[in-house]
């Protein structure tokens, strides 16, 4: 296997520290430290860091706000967290490693249990990188804290009404259907195991170019819509009259 590019930096990210992970993060930190990889950290997780009582600074970390450019980000949790992270607008193109604090590790494959044995190599380039679509949202006047951008799925759904809600998909600029719903779930191929399947959605191969738009309690008895992941850039939400 032809390796990858070697790593000489990295951003890590986490949202929460599971009840005896701190020592194992610590002895990630500590690798990456020794092998010369300049390191920064999200301040979401430095902040978790501190409040443990980790002394951040024996790391040598830098700050994200100096025009940092990691070669990976790590994302330190379940696969709540990588999804998370891969919302980051700075992660943008860059491959995403999530090592498992948590309980859940279909995206965070690499146990924290011996990450810092396997990061090594990894750092020398012994990796591949999967690539996977995102959905960006735009939605005027809204502001997005996390980033407007999604790994698995994007959900429209009703707020503060009791009548469902009509939604109009179009692709661009093509009408594709029309629903009335509680909601509609639009995924990528990586998200139609998670949301969308539980709305009956199709399974789809993570590798697939493609998404699905599957309504949550629909009124009618259509199936779901699939195209590929280009174009779907429009929706419109109406409320029904009266």
């Amino acid at each position: 296997m032809a390796k990858s590019a070697k790593i000489q930096s990295v951003l890590i990210h986490g949202k929460a520290l599971e009840e005896g992970t701190l020592d194992q993060i610590k002895e990630v930190l500590s690798t990456l430290f020794a092998h010369g990889v300049g390191m920064s950290l999200t301040q979401t997780f430095s902040d978790l860091l501190e409040e443990s009582g980790v002394n951040i600074d024996q790391y040598g970390l830098q700050s994200p706000k100096n025009e940092f450019q990691p070669d990976m980000v790590l994302s330190m949790g379940g696969d709540g967290t990588v999804l998370e992270t891969a919302s980051l607008d700075a992660v943008e193109g860059i491959p995403v490693l999530g090592i498992n604090t948590g309980r859940l590790g279909f995206l965070a494959h690499l146990p924290l249990e011996g990450a810092s044995q396997a990061l090594p190599s990894i750092l020398e380039g012994a990796y591949v990188v999967e690539s996977r679509n995102r959905l960006e949202v735009d939605f005027p006047g809204v502001d997005f804290e996390l980033g407007r951008h999604a790994l698995n799925e994007v959900t429209v759904h009703r707020r503060d009404v009791a009548s469902m809600i009509r939604i109009s998909v179009h692709r661009d600029g093509t009408f594709i259907n029309r629903y009335w719903a509680d909601g509609l779930i639009v995924s990528t191929a990586t998200g139609s195991t998670a949301y969308s399947l539980s709305c009956g959605g199709p399974i789809v191969h993570p590798r697939q170019q493609c998404h699905c738009a599957e309504p949550h309690c629909a009124a009618q008895f259509e199936r779901q819509a699939a195209g590929d992941s280009f174009g779907w850039n429009t929706r419109h939400l109406r409320r029904r009259a009266g």
